[in-house]
């Protein structure tokens, strides 16, 4: 491993690093710890850490626990980067890596559950970009719900610095013996020197700690992933739910992924008019995305005695009515889950009508 000290570089942020919100598709879940948006546009300021060397592994861990399983992950994506100073940057190579489950020691040591991909060919990494491997035609699972996304340096055929600084990105360009901003549990790298996997934020290089010197923030390593189509089913009697998230159009798309301030859109509607003059509600409940998952209190219902209802609602033109809340600041790896309800004895059951369950994951 090449210990050098964090070198900051200024990627160019276009179609290419906006390729890996896109190519989740409408359905997928684009997970994510960095800061950088999900769709850039212009240029966006990143740390290249140049102590990543050949060998090196750097990888993140997303907690999904407390959303129905098993977790189909669809493509992984890297950021790599930096300067030279002679010339430009050209292509490294990596390898993509999942794995189901991770346990953090005391210590800082990570131990991973079982690998349940490898990409079989190393993948090239332009340079200032995000590269995506599409492994949807595997079907790779994780049962744990603990989703561990691994890049393995092969090639860096950069020159090594001070001429080249040019590593796997981070979202943070904090100058070297600033405090630690990395959590922990979350972003993970692979010492060759000790052939051990660490937590950042507990490893160390001779005594001394590499957040806060050589690195700090989050890897900006991000996956698609898909939940199962039976996840958060409601009693489908006439009520619909879609949200929206930051501005972009509701869908009825189950899982979403939403950060500090944007704005969760939530429309209810009731397509023929059937629910029109009857109470009706969205009502929102959070929990840890850690877990535990939910289980429905009643048929239809998957929100429990925490939530915090919304209304009662007026159906407006089309028969639909819009709501929004706010990601607080600070928001980390919780679920905000929201589900439509109306009582009606127009519904199936003589009583209530809900709508599918939706999971907004937030980091």
């Amino acid at each position: 491993m090449n210990r050098s000290w964090l070198a900051t570089a200024l990627g160019v942020v276009g179609s290419s690093f906006s390729l890996m919100a896109q190519v989740c598709g409408s359905t997928a879940l684009q997970l994510q710890h960095d800061v950088l948006p999900q769709n850039p546009t212009g240029q966006q300021a990143y740390a290249a850490i140049a102590g990543v060397g050949v060998g090196d592994r750097a990888a993140v861990v997303f907690d999904l626990r407390g959303l129905p399983g098993p977790i189909r992950v669809l493509r992984g994506g890297v950021l790599f980067g930096g300067t030279c100073i002679l010339g430009g940057v050209v292509p490294a190579t990596a390898n993509l890596e999942i794995y189901d489950g991770v346990q953090i020691l005391p210590n800082g040591q990570v131990v991973p559950g079982p690998r349940v991909y490898v990409s079989n060919t190393a993948l090239s990494l332009a340079p200032n970009t995000v590269t995506v491997s599409d492994i949807s035609g595997f079907n790779i699972t994780v049962n744990s719900g603990l989703l561990m996304v691994a890049w393995q340096m092969v090639t860096n055929p950069n020159l090594p610095p001070p001429l080249c600084t040019t590593g796997f990105g981070a979202d943070t360009t904090l100058p070297a013996g600033s405090p630690c901003a990395t959590r922990p549990g979350i972003n993970l790298i692979f010492d060759v020197v000790t052939q051990q996997w660490w937590d950042i934020s507990r490893f160390q290089i001779g005594g001394q700690p590499f957040c806060g010197i050589a690195y700090n923030g989050n890897w900006v390593i991000r996956a698609c992933v898909e939940l199962p189509a039976t996840a958060y089913v409601g009693t489908r009697d006439g009520l619909e739910l879609r949200t929206g998230i930051a501005g972009a159009a509701p869908t009825s798309v189950l899982a979403k992924a939403a950060t500090t301030n944007q704005v969760v859109a939530m429309q209810l509607s009731t397509p023929t008019g059937l629910y029109v003059g009857f109470p009706a509600f969205v009502a929102a409940e959070v929990h840890p995305a850690a877990g535990p998952r939910p289980t429905p209190v009643v048929p239809g219902a998957w929100l429990g005695p925490a939530l915090v209802p919304i209304g009662p609602l007026v159906f407006g033109a089309g028969n639909s009515v819009t709501r929004t809340l706010t990601i607080p600041p600070r928001s980390f790896d919780l679920v905000l889950l929201v589900q439509g309800v109306v009582l009606s004895p127009a519904a199936l059951n003589g009583v209530y009508a809900t709508t599918d369950a939706h999971a907004i994951w937030t980091y």
